[in-house]
């Protein structure tokens, strides 16, 4: 699965909900130049936003110096403004790109990727609270709750609730992340299986064909005698047809 490769250290510039997912948007689509051509409306569109937020989320990017927009004209005036997105160094966690193409609201996208961000690595675990997803992102502790109740729901995460052995008091929460899978790989696993159960029934079938005939077979030789064959199968030369 493809997948995109996002700085840790995203999280500690603060932006908004849609200005991570603009910002994410935008690393996903950038050339070796680190450059990208899009429009408004087309961002508004991958992102499930409208236009005017879109524009605000950049003017923040742009505030925050993670991008540099350049205007752009043709012949018929304006034309699509071109981006230069900063690369950020140090240690970095995977974004799938069905992820941005999913109708997701930005907040609980922005929570997910946060989740991602602090799994341990081979685990696929992790253990924030809602304060810490709540701190760290900027969101509010009640919209944390709303979009982890939203990604449960949709299958993008499982939470298991966790408390103490002796208090009972509760701890934090465990999260688990659900691999995701294109359809072309589903359907693909589905008639390998199909086709498998195939194979094993006919096999079946066919063991008991072959058991069934070879217990005829014994039967025959064995308890009624070895079939007569006729003196004109054995000396076709030799064998003289008798007049009567």
């Amino acid at each position: 699965m493809q997948f995109l490769k996002m700085a840790n250290q995203i999280f500690d510039y603060r932006l908004s909900p849609n200005g991570f997912k603009v910002f994410c948007l935008l690393t996903s689509r950038k050339n070796i130049l680190s450059t990208v051509v899009l429009s408004y409306q087309a961002i508004a569109e991958r992102c499930g936003i409208d236009s005017k937020t879109a524009r605000r989320a950049v003017d923040e990017l742009m505030s925050k110096e993670l991008i540099v927009k350049e205007h752009r004209y043709n012949i018929l005036g304006y034309a699509k403004n071109k981006y230069t997105v900063k690369s950020l160094p140090g240690k970095w966690f995977k974004i799938e790109y069905k992820l941005l193409r999913e109708k997701m609201p930005s907040s609980d996208f922005m929570v997910l990727c946060y989740i991602k961000n602090r799994m341990f690595e081979g685990l696929q675990e992790a253990f924030p609270s809602l304060t810490t997803i709540a701190k760290d992102t900027g969101i509010s502790r009640s919209r944390v709750a709303v979009a982890i109740r939203f990604l449960r729901e949709h299958t993008y995460l499982n939470r298991v609730k966790r408390r103490y052995k002796k208090t009972k008091a509760h701890r934090q929460n465990r999260y688990l992340f659900f691999r995701l899978q294109s359809k072309k790989k589903e359907a693909r696993s589905a008639k390998r299986a199909s086709f498998k159960k195939l194979i094993i029934k006919k096999s079946y079938h066919l063991f008991h064909m072959i058991e069934r005939s070879a217990k005829n077979v014994k039967f025959f030789f064995y308890s009624r005698g070895s079939p007569e064959i006729p003196q004109q199968c054995l000396d076709p030369q030799g064998y003289t047809i008798k007049k009567e």
